[in-house]
């Protein structure tokens, strides 16, 4: 005969049925978490109306381009906390051309685009036109750039686009544009600063664009200097004189005046004697290159040694400048062209005074 103990079977039946949860209970349970998603949902909503009306939600948007690599989407404007970024129908950061007005290109890279940092009106081509102008502006001064281009990708709008009547083109090269590889559309929609489509959610966009490269390292950055070849810095550095030579040639079957600016890293301004041979060569055969084609370069590396106390004013990073050092690249700008073209600021004022009537 078995025996059971009444205490064993209660104790093995309640260890295995689960705890009952009161009424009581469980009702506070869902209250709370009606409250909790409530509460979510107003701080996402919050967050959502805050980044849209900074600007950090959407981003400006681009396009690939099996030539030139890739262009900002025509007619964009947007302003990012503040500051107004307006792109027009030839993918330039510059209002519509304007008719019956004196034009200046300038073409470049992040440099002359400026960020989204910077307000159109901080830019150096804006900077450039008031300059010019003083209080009325006698040239539009368009700006033709974009994040990474190289002098090949340059090269390749101006071969698409042409000069736009200008009647004088300025390029931007930065020391590091001396072996900048040409960018390809591959970057598109695989980096966060080159998307070509716009979030559905602004706190997405901000995510992907702020939050998400913080944390994961982003995909195709340049490769650095130092991790390169002598044999593919050597290589990439004639590749670049090509593109500018041939930009060169462009000009002056045009018959464009042409000049060129030469805006160098900020580490590389100090007192000290640079001990980079390989940029220090190839910047003397960049200049060379120039004068040897007569085209007029305003050499800010060799300017601003001289200027070392305001230098640290005019960049925000080792490379990008910010609106005071767009204005000190304006104003030199100004002063060369108004010495090496005074026939273009003669002509300017010509097509700009009113018609007298005789």
């Amino acid at each position: 005969m078995t025996i059971t103990n009444p205490t064993n079977d209660a104790l093995t039946k309640s260890e295995s049925e689960p705890p009952q949860v009161s009424g009581r209970a469980g009702g506070r349970w869902r209250r709370r978490a009606k409250w909790g998603l409530i509460v979510f949902l107003a701080v996402a909503l919050l967050l959502e109306v805050g980044l849209r009306w900074s600007g950090l939600a959407f981003p400006l948007l681009l396009q690939a381009d099996p030539q030139i690599g890739y262009l900002f989407q025509p007619n964009q404007e947007l302003q990012v906390l503040g500051k107004r970024i307006r792109i027009n129908e030839f993918h330039q950061r510059s209002d519509s051309l304007r008719a019956n007005t004196p034009r200046i290109l300038m073409i470049g890279d992040s440099v002359t685009f400026g960020g989204i940092t910077i307000d159109q009106s901080q830019t150096i081509t804006s900077q450039l036109e008031r300059q010019l102008g003083d209080a009325t502006p006698t040239f539009q001064v368009l700006n033709a750039s974009a994040g990474s281009w190289g002098l090949p990708n340059q090269r390749a709008y101006l071969d698409r686009f042409g000069l736009f009547d200008a009647d004088l083109l300025i390029v931007q090269v930065g020391s590091h544009d001396l072996f900048q590889p040409a960018s390809t559309s591959e970057i598109i929609d695989q980096h966060p600063s080159f998307p070509s489509r716009p979030p559905f959610f602004g706190i997405v966009g901000f995510l992907e664009r702020y939050a998400f490269p913080r944390i994961w390292p982003a995909k195709h950055r340049e490769i650095p200097l130092a991790d390169r070849s002598a044999a593919q810095v050597a290589a990439q550095f004639e590749t670049n004189m090509t593109a500018l030579q041939n930009i060169f040639a462009l000009a002056k079957q045009s018959q464009t005046p042409v000049m060129v600016v030469h805006t160098p890293n900020r580490s590389e301004l100090n007192s000290m004697p640079s001990t980079d041979d390989v940029l220090e060569s190839s910047r003397t055969q960049f200049l060379n290159l120039c004068a040897e084609n007569s085209v007029v370069c305003l050499d800010l590396h060799r300017q601003w040694m001289n200027e070392v106390d305001s230098v640290p004013a005019y960049y925000r990073d080792d490379i990008h400048l910010t609106p005071a050092g767009n204005l000190a690249v304006a104003q030199s700008l100004a002063e060369l062209i108004q010495t090496e073209f005074a026939a273009l600021t003669t002509r300017s004022s010509e097509l700009t005074q009113p018609h007298k009537a005789p």
